[in-house]
């Protein structure tokens, strides 16, 4: 029996998360059948993402073991950063409630609850998503790795990490959705039965349904892992294309232990792709040529007269892998991800099928998924983002996983 957990007012409790600077403490609002002692070590602060901030807790699911002890999950609940804000702060909310409830995928953020602690949908003023929580990020580790001079992420993780990606990345465009922020950051990783680390991709507050009639913005994907065609001529028309870039830039970085790209401002991204890249293609250039970007591409990249050796230029920086020996395809791979034209570059069935990542593919990779249909992402005034997201609410139903009193 499925139970709608938000058709009578849940019961409450205010924690005050310790953010770890300092004295300084975030108040989250737990329900019942989470833990609310903001004392136990099981309750901290994870940090922020798109348009919220994110705690970790433990919750007491209905499952037993067999001597009927019900058992318990590790829960990320992130509070929407000012979700009513204005209408575009509710959409964005929106947005991600949506698009959760719809994904089901290993490598993607499980969506376990959603809640409010206001009453009615005119006074909605907080909103809560409860994923699963899939690890620590990638970030973190390569940091470790940074600061220990160890290595922590070996070859064969870093290929499981890339398949990981990969797989996340095929289930969310067979969705017709971007992901639009792909970085370590946006990676967790945690070990599964088998042993092998699961990467999962968390986040979904910049996600958005592909469409042919909206443009996107292109103040998403952060800075270092932004493509070309995102700042430029496909300016709010790009498509999965730009997530190749975004695993070319993060493989660098896993085998580099550091950012492949660290422009300091966006006006210095383009010289930094150049830099490494090598001028824009006339082909490229005439297909672009009716994009007011075409001229200021084609002076700047007459300032860099070829593309670097990928082989000499990882081999100098690289940390982790063979180059010489099993890990030489590393170099194809990144050549491939990292081109200017998003047209020459592997597609994700394609990526998945290269040799580098030979050995990585299993079963439970392989997941269907429809298109996501029931979802109207048009303009609305914030009393009427309120009401949609209040029904979302209301409706959600409690999944296996979902904690409860």
């Amino acid at each position: 029996m499925t139970v709608c957990l938000n058709e009578a007012q849940r019961d409450f409790h205010p924690v005050q998360v310790k953010t770890g600077f300092g004295k300084e403490t975030l108040e989250f609002t737990f329900p019942a059948g989470y833990e609310r002692n903001a004392d136990c070590p099981d309750v901290y602060y994870i940090g922020s993402g798109a348009y919220g901030y994110v705690a970790h807790t433990i919750g007491t699911t209905a499952h037993a073991d067999n001597a009927g002890n019900r058992l318990s999950i590790r829960v990320a609940v992130k509070q929407f950063r000012n979700a009513m804000e204005s209408s575009f702060t509710a959409q964005h909310c929106y947005r991600e409630l949506k698009l959760l409830q719809h994904l089901n995928h290993p490598s993607i953020a499980k969506i376990v609850d959603i809640y409010t602690t206001s009453t009615n949908y005119a006074d909605l003023d907080n909103v809560y998503l409860v994923t699963e929580f899939a690890g620590s990020t990638l970030d973190k580790f390569l940091v470790i790795q940074q600061e220990d001079n160890i290595t922590h992420l070996d070859m064969n993780t870093i290929r499981f990490v890339i398949h990981d990606s990969l797989c996340a990345l095929k289930y969310l465009k067979a969705a017709n959705v971007l992901h639009r922020d792909l970085k370590p950051s946006n990676l967790a990783l945690s070990k599964v039965a088998s042993g092998d680390i699961r990467a999962v991709l968390i986040d979904y507050g910049l996600a958005r349904i592909k469409d042919d009639v909206n443009e996107m913005s292109n103040y998403v994907f952060t800075r270092n892992y932004r493509a070309p065609e995102v700042i430029y001529w496909k300016s709010g028309r790009y498509d999965s294309a730009a997530d190749m870039w975004s695993v070319g830039c993060i493989l660098a970085e896993l085998i580099t232990w550091r950012p492949l790209f660290t422009p300091p401002t966006s006006s210095d991204v383009i010289d930094a792709h150049l830099s490494l890249c090598g001028p824009v293609s006339e082909q490229l250039l005439a297909k672009i040529a009716d994009n007011e970007t075409v001229t200021p591409l084609r002076t700047k990249s007459r300032l860099f007269d070829r593309r670097q050796d990928f082989r000499t230029y990882f081999a100098s920086r690289n940390k982790v892998a063979d180059l010489d020996g099993e890990d030489a395809s590393v170099i194809d791979f990144l050549n491939r991800c990292l081109q200017m034209d998003p047209d020459e570059r592997l597609t994700i069935d394609d990526a998945l099928e290269h040799e580098f990542l030979l050995g990585t593919a299993a079963p439970e990779d392989l997941v269907d998924v429809a298109p996501l249909n029931d979802y109207d992402d048009g303009q609305r005034c914030l009393a009427d983002w309120k009401r949609i997201i209040w029904k979302e609410i209301r409706q959600f139903r409690a999944r296996d996983e979902t904690p409860l009193p």
